[in-house]
């Protein structure tokens, strides 16, 4: 596997972002990600709550905020997050798109302010995260 060289400030300053735009991203990011996959939303019906949904958003934002520090626990997290989801019956494309959900919840949420450099460090990290196969 390799592990494409990216930075991350312009994936940080996204997240910052956003989060003074918008505060919570659990909502919209399901939003986005039921709506290019409407198979997944049975598998909360008992996630009355959010706090499941909340939960999964706080570990992949976690995930995140690794992979652009010191990548100390990422690759094992999302490879074992990966094989664990398998059991519930979600495709390692459906795993990879929540990822892509969040990403696509920051530039529908930045607009005109979601940058280049944003775009290419979001696809980078994306890249990366779709490789991490494997526990």
């Amino acid at each position: 596997m390799t592990i494409m060289s990216v930075q991350g400030e312009n994936i940080l300053e996204s997240l910052e972002l956003v989060s003074e735009a918008q505060g919570d991203l659990t909502e919209p990011v399901y939003a986005i990600l039921f709506d290019a996959h409407p198979e997944l939303e049975p598998l909360f019906a008992l996630d009355t709550d959010g706090g499941v949904r909340g939960s999964m958003l706080q570990y992949a934002l976690e995930c995140i905020m690794d992979y652009i520090g010191d990548r100390t626990l990422v690759t094992n997290f999302v490879s074992s997050s990966r094989y664990v989801h398998h059991g519930y019956g979600v495709p390692e494309h459906d795993f990879d798109d929540f990822f892509v959900a969040i990403k696509q919840c920051c530039q529908a949420t930045l607009g005109a302010r979601w940058t280049d450099a944003m775009d290419a460090e979001w696809q980078a990290m994306l890249k990366d995260l779709s490789n991490m196969k494997g526990i």
